[in-house]
C-alpha cells in the first residue's frame, strides 16, 4: 500500500479560488499543481522559477538609504540632489 504524507497551508480564500480557477483551466488540480512545483524543485535543486520583489519595492541598499536620509531630515540637515529632476525622481520613488 502507497503511504502518503499531508501538508496543509492557509490561504487568502480569493488566492485559494484564483489558483484553482487557473489549475483548473490548465486541467489540473490545486494538488497536482503543488507536487508539480515539488517534483521540479527537486529536479532543478531550486525553486523552479525566479523569485523577485513586486515593482515598487525597494532594495535593502534603497531602504537603507532611504533610512540614513530620514535620520538626517529629522537632524534638520537638507538632502542635496544634483539636478531638480534627480530630486523628483527621488521623492515620487517614495
Amino acid at each position: 500500500m502507497l503511504q502518503t504524507a499531508t501538508i496543509q497551508i492557509k490561504l487568502d480564500p480569493v488566492m485559494k479560488q484564483a489558483v484553482h480557477n487557473l489549475y483548473s483551466s490548465m486541467g489540473l488540480t490545486t494538488t497536482d499543481a503543488v507536487k508539480l512545483f515539488f517534483k521540479q524543485s527537486l529536479n532543478n535543486n531550486a525553486i523552479p522559477f525566479e523569485v523577485k520583489a513586486p515593482s515598487g519595492y525597494f532594495t535593502l541598499e534603497e531602504r537603507e538609504e532611504i533610512a540614513d536620509d530620514i535620520v538626517k531630515m529629522k537632524k534638520g540637515e537638507f538632502l542635496s540632489f544634483a539636478t531638480d529632476q534627480e530630486e523628483e525622481i527621488y521623492f515620487k520613488s517614495l
